[in-house]
């Protein structure tokens, strides 16, 4: 029974432990066996997966950009959609017709942040012309020049059941 209790107090130790501690590991795992209350193969898994858990952990650390302090999250989205258009139509109470084709493009640009674990902010730009779409007409190149903001959120969850949101999105 006490060996368990302190083989289950050796893996929550080394399950919680911190980078900080990470040289003492090794020689923790080496003294239990010597004490004969770890065998050799339990020692070597143990180690083993610590191992794993500690590059895990350093790959996820060294993947994040820093910005600030205050930022624990962020995340740039953003697409591409580029479409051809055909439009035929034959004009009221006339003979003439209308043949239209254009090219149409959208870019939309946004970064999503988490401040903390119940904080959450997402603003997006877009790129083309303002009104009642954000697409633009390739070959009008003054469009490609206006950014739009098309999303700006701010979300704070106060409870599991209670969410604060202030938005603009178009």
């Amino acid at each position: 029974m006490k060996k368990s209790v302190i083989k289950g107090l050796v893996v929550s130790a080394l399950a919680f432990s911190v980078p900080v501690f990470s040289d003492t590991t090794e020689d923790l795992v080496n003294a239990l066996v010597t004490k004969g209350i770890l065998t050799e193969d339990e020692a070597a898994l143990l180690t083993k997966k610590h191992a794993g858990e500690t590059k895990a952990r350093d790959q996820k650390v060294k993947s994040k950009l820093s910005i600030s302090k205050y930022l624990d999250e962020g995340k740039l989205y953003g697409d591409i959609r580029v479409r051809q258009e055909w439009r035929s139509a034959d004009e009221y109470g006339g003979s003439d017709s209308v043949d239209r084709s254009r090219q149409r493009y959208k870019i939309t640009l946004g970064f999503k942040t988490k401040i903390s674990e119940n904080w959450f902010t997402d603003l997006a730009l877009s790129m083309g012309s303002k009104g009642r779409s954000d697409n633009a007409t390739l070959g009008e190149w003054i469009s490609v020049i206006k950014m739009t903001l098309c999303k700006a959120c701010n979300d704070w969850l106060d409870t599991d059941r209670l969410a604060h949101i202030a938005s603009r999105s178009n």
